[in-house]
């Protein structure tokens, strides 16, 4: 149950990454018993709006074998050395201890929010695919993002500083109690430029097959409009 906390907060933030975009500049490491998907994964949530909390309590493992499973396939540390536990535990003390949940209700609302957007469904529907061969108008991207949460204004686009064609990151807003996608109290820019790449994982990789005609790093940009 959420805390009565949360009928103060003002926002809340599902923070998602794209891997191949990370990885596509920062050393990646994985868990070695997990394989890493192209897919969205959760960063960390966090509420905005709450009354000062005394940051307690202290993180708990065993709260979180029951969702073990899920929180591996869809919340993995990409840092090197791959430590998802210690990364989990530095997410929870960061971010987790003042959004007003327990550290049960923290986790296992991310990933359902997580899970409930569809996002690589919702990109599909509308003709954007992991590529490293395309690349689509972020505009495109918002808008299909935003139209498959139910037309809300949620998605902010976040690129990196030394290559802002390639998403890396993904912010959504939702209501307090981080279950229903809303339109975002605090609009932002996004930081990604007119045109972006979802860079699959496996062309950051130096064993990834490329045609002989291209170097190992390259992106073919094509708009699709």
């Amino acid at each position: 149950m959420a805390s009565p906390d949360l009928l103060f907060a003002q926002d809340t933030f599902l923070y998602l990454r794209w891997p191949g975009g990370v990885c596509s500049k920062d050393q990646c490491c994985f868990p070695s018993s997990w394989t890493v998907k192209d897919d969205f994964l959760v960063q960390y949530l966090a509420t905005t709006g709450l009354p000062p909390c005394n940051n307690t309590p202290n993180f708990n493992p065993s709260q979180l074998q029951p969702i073990l499973t899920d929180l591996n396939e869809y919340w993995p540390s990409l840092s090197c050395p791959s430590n998802s536990m210690a990364d989990w535990e530095n997410t929870w003390n960061d971010n987790g201890i003042c959004t007003g949940f327990s550290q049960h209700d923290y986790f296992t609302n991310a990933l359902a929010l997580r899970t409930s957007a569809h996002l690589l469904n919702v990109l599909s529907n509308k003709g954007i695919e992991p590529s490293r061969y395309m690349s689509y108008k972020a505009t495109e991207v918002v808008s299909a993002i935003n139209e498959g949460l139910g037309g809300v204004q949620t998605a902010v686009l976040h690129c990196g500083s030394n290559s802002s064609s390639i998403l890396r990151d993904l912010r959504l807003c939702a209501d307090s109690t981080a279950s229903t996608f809303i339109t975002c109290s605090d609009p932002r820019p996004n930081t990604c430029s007119d045109t972006i790449t979802l860079l699959p994982l496996a062309s950051t990789t130096v064993e990834d097959e490329v045609d002989d005609s291209l170097e190992a790093g390259d992106i073919i940009k094509m708009v699709v409009s």
